[in-house]
C-alpha cells in the first residue's frame, strides 16, 4: 500500500534531514507548467553541497536557482523559530511571481499534518509570518529589519539597469544582515561593469588563489549553460 504524502508521518531521523524535507515536503511548477515534487538538481545539489555566508552564483538561464533558494529558505522558516529570510527580485513583477508561484506554491501544498503545527499567514503582500515567529519576504528591496538569509536575484540586471538600485541594495539590504547569516547573490551575466561583475571577479580571483576563505568572502559558482544536459542536441 502506498500512503500519499498526507498519510506518510516521517521519522524524527527524516525530519532532522534538510535534504530529505526538501525532496519529500514542498512541490513545484517544472518547465512545462507541471506540478512535480522538489528534486535537486546537478547546479541545486553544488549549492547545497557548498553552503557558506556569502555566494555569488553567475549561471545561465533556467537552473532553477531561484526555486532551489525560494524552497530552501521557506524550509528555514519553517522548521525554525524566530527565522527572517528575503529575496529581492529585480522587478515587482518577478517579485509576484517569486512569491506566488514559488513561495506560496510550496507552501499550500506541504502535507497537512505539517501546516497543522505551524500555520502561516499572508498578512500583506509578498509576505508569510508564521506562527513559530518566523516570516519570509520577496520585495524589490530591503532597508530596514535583521534578516538570517537573503537572496538577490537576477542582481546583473539590477546593476545594468538600475544602477542606484543595485547601490541601495549593497549599502542597505546587505547591511540588514549579520556577518554569521547568509547572503546569496546570483544572475546572469549582464555586461562588465557594476557590483555584480566586479564581486564576481573578486571572488573568482580569491578562489583561484587558494586563501581560505572569510564569513566576509563571497564564494564563487560558474553555472554555464554547456554544463546542463537538456541544452545539448544528440
Amino acid at each position: 500500500m502506498v500512503l500519499n504524502d498526507d498519510e506518510y508521518i516521517p521519522t524524527q531521523e527524516e525530519l532532522s534531514s534538510k535534504l530529505w524535507r526538501l525532496c519529500n515536503l514542498y512541490y513545484i511548477t517544472d518547465k512545462s507548467g507541471n506540478q512535480i515534487k522538489f528534486n535537486l538538481n546537478w547546479a541545486q545539489q553544488e549549492l547545497f553541497e557548498n553552503d557558506w555566508y556569502k555566494t555569488i552564483i553567475l549561471k545561465c538561464r533556467q537552473l532553477g536557482i531561484t526555486t532551489f533558494y525560494a524552497i530552501s529558505f521557506l524550509d528555514e522558516c519553517f522548521w525554525y523559530s524566530n527565522t527572517y529570510c528575503g529575496i529581492i527580485a529585480h522587478n515587482r513583477e518577478s517579485s509576484e511571481d517569486i512569491f506566488k508561484k514559488k513561495v506560496k506554491f510550496a507552501y499550500d501544498r506541504m502535507p497537512k499534518w505539517c501546516q497543522a503545527f505551524n500555520t502561516a499567514v499572508n498578512d500583506r503582500s509578498g509576505e508569510l509570518t508564521f506562527k513559530n515567529g518566523s516570516s519570509y519576504r520577496v520585495s524589490t528591496g530591503f532597508r530596514s529589519g535583521t534578516y538570517n538569509n537573503l537572496l538577490v536575484s537576477e542582481f546583473g540586471k539590477i546593476c545594468s539597469k538600475s544602477p542606484d538600485i543595485s547601490k541601495e541594495i549593497v549599502l542597505g539590504s546587505f547591511n540588514t544582515v549579520a556577518e554569521d547569516q547568509k547572503i546569496i547573490v546570483e544572475s546572469t551575466a549582464e555586461g562588465r561593469e557594476g557590483f555584480f561583475y566586479e564581486y564576481c571577479k573578486e571572488a573568482q580571483a580569491v578562489r583561484d588563489s587558494g586563501r581560505k576563505l572569510t564569513k566576509m568572502d563571497f564564494k564563487f559558482h560558474f553555472f554555464p549553460w554547456m554544463d546542463e544536459p537538456t541544452y545539448r542536441l544528440e
